[in-house]
């Protein structure tokens, strides 16, 4: 693989013993998410889960959102542009707050992106209670129907320790894991 710096490929038919999980911020890292950080809110999840820190570790990106303003072709930097999709598409789980997803001038990049990822691939955003969460969750998932919008600090917390603790944990997700990493290179591949 050219960017072999993007994806760590797992050999299919092989022992899967340790996964790291990219996960990739977009969002100011300290988007309020149901009364903390979002950063917060993710560590505190996966210090929840039995495996992190040996089978399954995480590596959350906070400068992800830079990345995807980079991946729009209209800002004029191709190199730019390509290495900004690769780099999003090496991440599997990605955590949005509802105002970056519904920023109009990203909903092309945010939509192509997600299109782009491997099925195994999680995207999750949150709205706050102190919005019009129904209104809110209804208009980002006509926009993104992949995109799950969590209404609930719990929601949220179950489908993250959800993926990270077992879909793409190697005790118990490691075929996710594995087949993740293929598609994504392949991804990447297509880019150039």
């Amino acid at each position: 693989m050219s960017d072999g710096s993007f994806v760590n490929i797992h050999p299919r038919g092989e022992t899967l013993d340790e996964h790291n999980e990219s996960i990739a911020i977009l969002s100011d890292p300290d988007a309020d998410c149901f009364g903390t950080t979002i950063v917060s809110f993710l560590k505190s999840v996966c210090q929840g889960i039995d495996d992190h820190g040996t089978s399954i570790k995480t590596s959350p990106n906070e400068d992800a959102l830079g990345y995807l303003h980079d991946s729009l072709p209209e800002n004029g930097d191709h190199k730019k542009c390509i290495r900004a999709q690769k780099f999003l598409i090496s991440h599997s789980l990605w955590l949005f707050d509802s105002e970056t997803v519904l920023e109009e001038e990203l909903d092309t990049a945010i939509g192509w992106q997600v299109r782009n990822l491997p099925p195994e691939s999680q995207v999750l955003t949150w709205v706050n209670s102190s919005q019009d969460q129904q209104a809110i969750k209804s208009e980002i998932t006509s926009m993104h129907p992949s995109i799950k919008v969590a209404t609930q600090p719990d929601e949220l917390e179950t489908w993250i320790e959800g993926y990270i603790g077992w879909q793409v944990n190697p005790n118990g997700g490691a075929q996710t894991a594995i087949e993740w990493s293929h598609r994504a290179s392949e991804a990447i591949e297509r880019i150039g």
